[in-house]
């Protein structure tokens, strides 16, 4: 393969943040990632360049979305009660 001169990387960000900052999707009180038309089942691999990209969508200011600060599902569905319904923690020692 032939060197063009780009920088590839990992960098050693959260990748769930970083996911939701591009755009792609967003964190729910229950601490899931959600991309956007495709759930929570989604995996996610971030690679940094110095490549500079066409941005298409400039990607949410928050990482909840406005949906999420008023549905609660997952809230009223956790059968274990470890999801707080505010500041988006769970409590992974409550059983």
């Amino acid at each position: 393969m032939k060197n063009i001169g780009y920088i590839v990387e990992k960098p050693d960000l959260p990748v769930r943040v970083a996911t939701c900052k591009s755009g792609l999707g967003l964190i729910g009180k229950n601490c899931m990632f959600y991309g956007y038309d495709l759930g929570s089942y989604v995996g996610m691999l971030m690679i940094g360049t110095d490549l500079e990209f066409k941005r298409e969508n400039q990607g949410q200011k928050q990482i909840a979305n406005s949906i999420c600060k008023k549905c609660n599902r997952c809230i009223k569905k956790c059968l274990t009660n470890t999801i707080y319904s505010e500041r988006y923690r769970i409590n992974p020692y409550k059983f």
